[in-house]
Order: structure tokens, then sequence, then C-alpha cells
């Protein structure tokens, strides 16, 4: 059975929750982007919507005391649904000398699926701020105003993605805030790893998944809010592939 017949309830939940908020079509100022509301991506209990890049169910994720535990290498946990704008809350902790991160809007560029990430480590490893906690991995580094808890407490983390605007929040703090296709966004992708894929990080929609880089790491309470930003269709919106 497909995602998509799997998760009938969350698109009509979904579409039911923006057709409530929505007055673009009106054309009076709503004074920001719509919200919608809230869905949990992860009920505390199994990893329903989720699984490996291939569609196959995970082995290397599990859910363990309330929370989704990476106990084993064995690759990335995708969720099923594709995401536009959305703002995304989650909780992580990890592990001394830990690596992981959220990455968001990801595509297949050629044979790999790239994405945006909301870095997640242990910063004593880490030579660049560009790859420090809260950075948007590889493209923007945090401000001043990040503050990580301590290693094996719970982290508060919010990724906002509107249009071409995306932020990232730390433990309530705005550490990051860019602008997809600007002049300064092409400079930095240019001096960055992903240099050599054409387009990287302007496509508006991708799925959503937990990136497995070797070492346990927890994440729980992960919300997302689909957002309306542009007016020019009613999101979220289910589409072919299970799209919100």
């Amino acid at each position: 059975m497909s995602s998509f017949l799997r998760f009938p309830t969350l698109c009509l939940l979904a579409v039911a929750s923006l057709l409530a908020f929505n007055d673009c079509a009106s054309g009076q100022s709503v004074g920001g982007p719509v919200r919608g509301t809230p869905i949990k991506l992860f009920d505390g209990n199994s990893l329903d919507g989720w699984s490996m890049q291939n569609g196959d169910p995970s082995t290397n994720w599990v859910v363990k005391d309330g929370a989704i535990y990476r106990n084993s290498k064995g690759g990335d946990l995708y969720h099923d649904h594709w995401f536009r704008d959305f703002e995304l809350t989650f909780e992580w902790k990890l592990e001394s000398n830990g690596n992981s991160g959220v990455k968001y809007r990801v595509q297949p560029y050629g044979n790999r699926f790239l994405g945006c990430e909301f870095q997640i480590q242990d910063d004593q490893q880490t030579e660049s701020d560009r790859h420090s906690t809260g950075s948007l991995y590889e493209i923007y580094e945090p401000n001043s105003n990040r503050i990580a808890k301590p290693i094996l407490q719970w982290n508060e983390a919010k990724i906002v993605v509107c249009g071409d605007q995306v932020e990232h929040w730390l433990n309530g703090s705005k550490i990051v805030e860019a602008t997809f296709g600007s002049p300064d966004w092409f400079a930095r992708v240019a001096d960055s790893k992903f240099n050599k894929h054409d387009g990287f990080g302007l496509n508006r929609e991708g799925r959503i998944f937990l990136q497995d880089h070797g070492n346990p790491v927890w994440f729980r309470n992960i919300v997302v809010t689909p957002l309306d930003c542009d007016c020019q269709t009613r999101l979220p919106h289910c589409l072919p592939a299970s799209r919100f």
C-alpha cells in the first residue's frame, strides 16, 4: 500500500485546517503566512510514517523511551510525505562526539538525495562554524544567539521554510536567517561542497529525513505545521507521491 493511502487522515486534517484560516483568495491581508493545524510526525510509540530512502522499514532506528533513537549504522530515516512551506519543531539530544542532523526539502540531485540541513553535533569536534550545531550545514553559520544544551540534555529546535525564506531556531532563539536564491546564497553555495549541484536548495518542496552519521541520537516531539506562503495554492495540499 502506498504511503499516500496510509495517510489520508493527515491530509484531510491539514486541508480542513488551512481552509478555515486561509484568506488569501479574498485579497485581504492575512498578516503573514497562513498557518495550518500542527501535525505530529512521530506518535511516540511507533515509526509509522517513517522509512528508509527506498521505502523499506528501518532496522537501525527504533523507538526508545518515547523517542526515535538511532541504535546502529544503516541509513537515514525519511518521512514518507513531501513538504513545501512549513514550521517544523522537534527536540533532540546527542552523546559525546555525536553528529546528526535534520534535512528538509530533500530531492534527488542526480543519483544523490540532497537537501538543506539543520546541523546537530557535539561542537567540540568541529573547526567550522558552518558545521556547528544549528548551522544551515555548509552554507550559513549560526549567530551569537545560539545556546546549545550540554550533552545528553534535550534541545528544542525549529525550522521555518516559507517561500524563499528559511530560519533555524535553537532553544527559543533565532540563530540562522537566509534567503534561497539571493546573491549571498549563491556566493555561499559556490564556496561549499554543494557547488557542483546546480540549483542546490532552490527547490520549493521535498522530503524530511533524520540523518544517520554513525552516532547515537534521539528525536522526539516532531511536529510540522504547514504554511501557505505564496497564496497561489491552498497549502497544505495532498499531491501525488504524498506531498503536503
